[in-house]
């Protein structure tokens, strides 16, 4: 009973600093495919990061543009720059948390297609999931032949 009272003031502080909501990009004009991993885009709170991971196939355009509602209703259009980052595998980074979101989606639709791409994502990206195994070997380096090691 004691972190409710916690979670429920930190989601009304989150609730009641929200900026914009509803937001939608719209990148089909310069992709062939576009997946966005959650359901949902998250609502802009002050506080709060908005972090949106996916894929696409395709040329990414120089600016995007994300649209969404104020909290008095009116419709805005905010203007998103893409970086290219050569130095950092993002894929690499956002891969666990992508295959959480879609883990979660496969055993809540009991979808195999999804189970089915958790799996190769994990064997690509070497992070053991809810569909791979994952098998560890310990080897003691004073009984391998000097040769072999």
């Amino acid at each position: 009973p004691g972190s409710i009272e916690g979670r429920i003031l930190q989601w009304f502080q989150k609730a009641s600093s929200t900026i914009v909501a509803d937001i939608s990009i719209d990148v089909t004009k310069h992709t062939q495919e576009f997946e966005v991993d959650c359901e949902y885009i998250p609502d802009i709170s002050a506080k709060y990061p908005l972090f949106v991971s996916g894929r696409f196939r395709g040329e990414l355009p120089e600016t995007l543009y994300a649209e969404g509602y104020l909290s008095d209703m009116s419709k805005i259009s905010i203007e998103l720059k893409v970086q290219h980052i050569k130095d950092i595998p993002l894929d690499k980074v956002l891969a666990k948390q992508q295959m959480d979101l879609l883990t979660a989606k496969a055993w809540l639709s009991e979808n195999k297609q999804l189970e089915q791409m958790v799996a190769k994502m994990s064997i690509q990206n070497g992070i053991p999931s809810e569909y791979t195994r994952t098998v560890l070997l310990q080897t003691i380096m004073e009984k391998i032949d000097p040769a072999q090691q």
